[in-house]
């Protein structure tokens, strides 16, 4: 079964108002594995001078979490700049603090820069297995960041 995103309803326009997005079935199963997907992603619409795109929108907040059956978190990506850590940083899970790495990196904030949805998408596919539903994944991806 295919998720699909969630963009909060308001009334729009809305420019300089936060908006989320996130997935209709928060965390996603991810197709082939025992992995689990969850995205929420904050933006601001700007209205633009185009014609043919009146307005933009400009992420000013994300987490990506990666984590297992159990829902327990393997790694994710936070970046929310009005919070305690305003840099984009990478967090390790439990898993990790269960010997996999030493313990203290667990909940750690690696420092790291903006990472995109396409990104985290990637890794999935690429490195941990994921079954891409077309097989021009790769190039989708390229052209949507």
């Amino acid at each position: 079964m295919a998720t699909s995103v969630f963009i909060e309803r308001a009334p729009y326009p809305l420019p300089g108002r936060p908006h989320q997005l996130t997935l209709s079935s928060d965390p996603a199963r991810l197709a082939a594995t025992d992995l689990n997907l969850s995205v929420k992603i904050t933006y601001r619409l700007a209205e633009t001078s185009g014609e043919r795109l009146p307005w933009s929108a400009s992420t000013v907040a994300y987490r990506y979490t990666i984590a297992d059956r159990n829902g327990r978190e393997i790694v994710a990506y936070h970046w929310h700049p009005d919070g305690r850590v305003t840099i984009p940083h990478l967090h390790l899970g439990a898993t990790v603090a269960e010997g996999r790495l030493r313990p203290d990196f667990a909940g750690a904030h690696l420092p790291i820069g903006h990472v995109s949805l396409q990104e985290v998408l990637r890794l999935t596919i690429a490195e941990l297995g994921v079954r891409p539903l077309r097989p021009d994944w790769d190039e989708v991806l390229h052209q949507s960041q």
